[in-house]
């Protein structure tokens, strides 16, 4: 069966389109960037697609299209803490995909979630605990996009895997988030700025992630279906920082409580990852130590 990946050409997808292909599945990489071909996977079909037209998602030399499954990895960042209005436009995104392609072969769906999804809510948190105000942009659509699926999902038998991961990181991340940001300061001997760092979160390594989207098209469980993703090894931010100061030498430019905290964050946010064990027989491999020295090793190799 075709497996069509979009987002192809991000941090994760990359890396989904690497294992996916690895395991000898057919693989659609799509992006709205043409891929560089020193980064193309041998043996991977690449197409460029502005999802906006829905339309353009298979090219027509794949067609008759045949029966496919689709993982949705595309999401605009931009502005992903300011934005409602751009953040709104991903929600569409998918919807006309599911529209679209409904009864011309997608037959199952995975797309992934975020911790955000829960607001202010804290503790240690499973996959019916409903969301606390106020919710981030971000945080919001990715709920948004989360009902909509599901319903579209119940009215049409079309399953729908929600892998909802917490905090990811991993090699080859880049942007404005916290273990990117602090791991590019680290290397380039800048000041870092952080707030206290004393809350409590769930970092889970991409290769886990990767693992549960594995998992997902080749047992494709029954949905519409909502999984947590986390370490199982949660940790306080300013204990990871540290870790990736240390390895970097960057302890003095590393400055906390510099920036005010939300007034809303929660103190705890961890997933609880029970039914990801039942449902995918996944379990996480990687705690947040060694995925540190992981990511911090592969940094400085450059």
């Amino acid at each position: 069966m075709l497996i069509v990946v979009t987002g192809a050409q991000g941090f994760l997808g990359r890396q989904v389109v690497h294992r996916l292909s690895a395991e000898g599945r057919r693989v659609l990489a799509v992006d709205r960037r043409p891929v560089v071909l020193a980064q193309a996977v041998p043996g991977v079909q690449y197409h460029v697609s502005d999802l906006r037209d829905p339309g353009t998602l298979i090219p027509p030399e794949c067609e008759p299209v045949g029966p496919f499954t689709l993982v949705h990895l595309a999401w605009d960042l931009r502005l992903r803490e300011t934005s409602y209005g751009v953040q709104s436009e991903q929600v569409t995104a998918l919807a006309g995909l599911l529209d679209a392609w409904r009864g011309k072969g997608l037959e199952y769906v995975i797309a992934p979630g975020s911790a955000q999804e829960y607001g202010a809510r804290g503790g240690v948190l499973a996959e019916d605990d409903l969301p606390s105000e106020p919710l981030s942009p971000y945080g919001w659509a990715k709920r948004a996009t989360y009902e909509m699926a599901s319903s579209w999902s119940r009215q049409h038998g079309v399953g729908l895997l929600w892998l909802r991961p917490f905090i990811i990181y991993g090699p080859g991340q880049a942007g404005s988030m916290l273990v990117p940001y602090a791991v590019r300061q680290a290397q380039e001997g800048q000041h870092a700025e952080f707030t206290d760092g004393l809350q409590v979160r769930d970092f889970v390594y991409v290769d886990d992630v990767v693992e549960a989207v594995r998992r997902g098209v080749e047992q494709r469980p029954a949905g519409p279906l909502a999984l947590n993703l986390g370490s199982g090894d949660p940790v306080r931010v300013r204990d990871l920082l540290h870790a990736i100061a240390e390895h970097f030498g960057a302890g003095g430019r590393f400055v906390f409580g510099a920036r005010p905290r939300r007034s809303s964050e929660p103190e705890v946010q961890v997933a609880d990852c029970a039914r990801a064990a039942s449902a995918l027989g996944w379990r996480p491999a990687i705690g947040w130590r060694e995925g540190i020295r992981r990511l911090c090793a592969e940094a400085a190799r450059g």
